[in-house]
């Protein structure tokens, strides 16, 4: 187990090869994930007395207001269709995010759990980013995007 602190979180994650650092002026953990060619920074802080670790993984650009509610539609039925979900949209700032929290025992978490979690945050934005640029864009609607996944489903049961 690690000591939820951001020293043993971020010595923990170094030993495993994370390109984590820690951001001074927020007291954040950050790195950065690359995918599609474009950052994705993801930051790590501690919440509530030390019982929570939450993880938050920004998408790259703003989200024009005009598209909000395509978007919040759009996150909301990824999130219903995930096992863990967590996709979010700040639309004060108009950033998307996917937010986890990993809730410790004892001021103590699992390293393994975490490693998961953060492999977890990126897998799902690596999957889910050409969706979410399409709609935010404009490329696509929510309601083509909620058609093809109601056709999916039908066409292959597994995915129900």
């Amino acid at each position: 187990m690690i000591k939820v602190s951001l020293e043993s979180l971020q010595e923990h994650l170094v030993k495993k090869k994370f390109a984590v650092k820690f951001q001074p002026e927020t007291k954040q953990l950050y790195m950065v994930f690359q995918i599609d060619k474009k950052e994705y920074p993801l930051f790590i802080r501690i919440l509530s007395g030390n019982n929570f670790v939450q993880l938050l993984l920004f998408f790259p650009g703003n989200i024009r207001p005009a598209r909000f509610n395509e978007i919040a539609r759009l996150l909301h039925l990824i999130n219903k269709e995930i096992d863990a979900p967590g996709f979010c949209i700040d639309e004060e700032s108009g950033y998307v995010f996917y937010r986890s929290v990993i809730p410790a025992v004892e001021q103590k978490i699992d390293p393994t759990l975490l490693e998961n979690f953060i492999n977890a945050s990126e897998l799902l934005c690596k999957s889910f980013t050409p969706v979410i640029t399409n709609v935010a864009t404009g490329v696509l609607d929510f309601n083509s995007v909620l058609k093809r996944s109601i056709e999916e489903k039908k066409s292959n049961p597994a995915f129900s």
